[in-house]
């Protein structure tokens, strides 16, 4: 691309800048979210690549990586959320027992005893935010995939039983219709004339 930088406006050289990989990651990226686009379809983006010199197997081979990726950030995310549904219920519990136990100790005077059922559950809750903080685990996360797939098949078959019985009670509904038709019908045919 020549460049016109002179009072004159006579062309310069082109420029002749290389790139490293991560700036050329960013550039991109950059320049992707100054377009302000909401995304585009596997069709831009191969065309795209392909500008830059970028194969369609590259691009199919990083979009299935991708894909698994988003995948894995999914499951990681859901089991995060349930596990810190499940700390906010623990910590509550923990703190109305706690409670609940340094009132009977203070009515009931005394040591305080209350202490060692408090710590000692509170060891239990320290663990369980350990736990969260360190992430899932392989085996966790297999089994979050599992629990959607058990879901997604669970609301694809009430679809199709939805679905069926819908055609059955439009079946049945005709059948009615049909069946009140005929016996109109016959009672019709056995009335004398005129009445």
């Amino acid at each position: 691309v020549a460049r016109l930088d002179r009072a004159d406006g006579a062309a310069m050289a082109p420029d002749r800048k290389s790139y490293s990989d991560e700036q050329v990651r960013a550039i991109l990226s950059r320049a992707l979210e100054r377009q302000q686009r909401d995304g585009m379809s596997h069709e831009e983006l191969v065309a795209a690549a392909r500008e830059i010199g970028i194969s369609e197997a590259e691009i199919e081979h990083a979009a299935a990586e991708e894909a698994h990726l988003a995948d894995e950030r999914r499951d990681a995310e859901e089991w995060s959320a349930a596990r810190r549904r499940g700390l906010r219920a623990h910590v509550t519990s923990w703190l109305a027992v706690s409670l609940l136990l340094l009132t009977i100790n203070a009515l009931t005077g005394g040591l305080w005893w209350f202490l060692i059922p408090t710590l000692a559950w509170g060891i239990g809750v320290a663990a369980h935010w350990n736990a969260i903080r360190s992430g899932p685990s392989p085996r966790d996360l297999e089994r979050v995939r599992r629990r959607r797939q058990r879901r997604l098949a669970r609301e694809q078959l009430r679809r199709q039983l939805q679905g069926g019985a819908d055609a059955f009670q439009v079946i049945v509904e005709e059948g009615v219709k049909a069946l009140a038709t005929h016996l109109e019908d016959r009672h019709k045919r056995r009335l004398p004339p005129g009445q």
